[in-house]
C-alpha cells in the first residue's frame, strides 16, 4: 500500500509537472502570438502609409505628365510662331525691296516728266 501511496503520488507529480509544462509552452505560444499581431499591426501601418505615398506620388506623377503634355503643346506653338515670324519677316523683306524700287521708277518717273516736260516748252 505504501508503495501504492508512493506510485500515485509519482504520477500526480508527474500528471501536474505535464500540465504545468504544457501550461508554460502555451503561455510560450500566446506571448509569440501577440508579438507576431503586433508585427502585423505595424506592418498594416507601414503599408497604409506606403498606400498614402504611393497615391500623392500617382497625383504628382498625373500633373508631372500634364505639364509636359503643356510644355510639348507650347513648343509646338513656339515652333509655329517662329516659323510665321519668319515668313513674315520674308514678305517685309520682299515688299521693302519692292517699295524700293517702286520709289527708284517713281524718281526716274518724275526725272522723266521734268524733261519731258522742259522739251516740250
Amino acid at each position: 500500500m505504501g508503495r501504492n501511496n508512493q506510485l500515485r503520488t509519482l504520477f500526480r507529480a508527474f500528471i501536474k509537472w505535464k500540465k504545468e509544462t504544457r501550461d508554460y509552452e502555451q503561455y510560450l505560444l500566446l506571448q509569440q502570438l501577440d508579438r507576431t499581431n503586433i508585427m502585423i499591426q505595424d506592418l498594416m501601418a507601414h503599408v497604409n502609409k506606403l498606400e498614402g505615398i504611393h497615391t500623392n506620388l500617382l497625383q504628382e506623377n498625373e500633373e508631372l505628365r500634364q505639364a509636359a503634355l503643356d510644355g510639348i503643346e507650347i513648343a509646338k506653338a513656339v515652333q509655329d510662331l517662329t516659323r510665321e515670324r519668319e515668313q513674315l519677316s520674308q514678305d517685309l523683306q520682299e515688299r521693302a525691296s519692292t517699295i524700293k524700287r517702286l520709289i527708284e521708277d517713281n524718281n526716274t518717273l518724275a526725272f522723266r516728266l521734268t524733261v519731258a516736260q522742259k522739251e516740250a516748252e
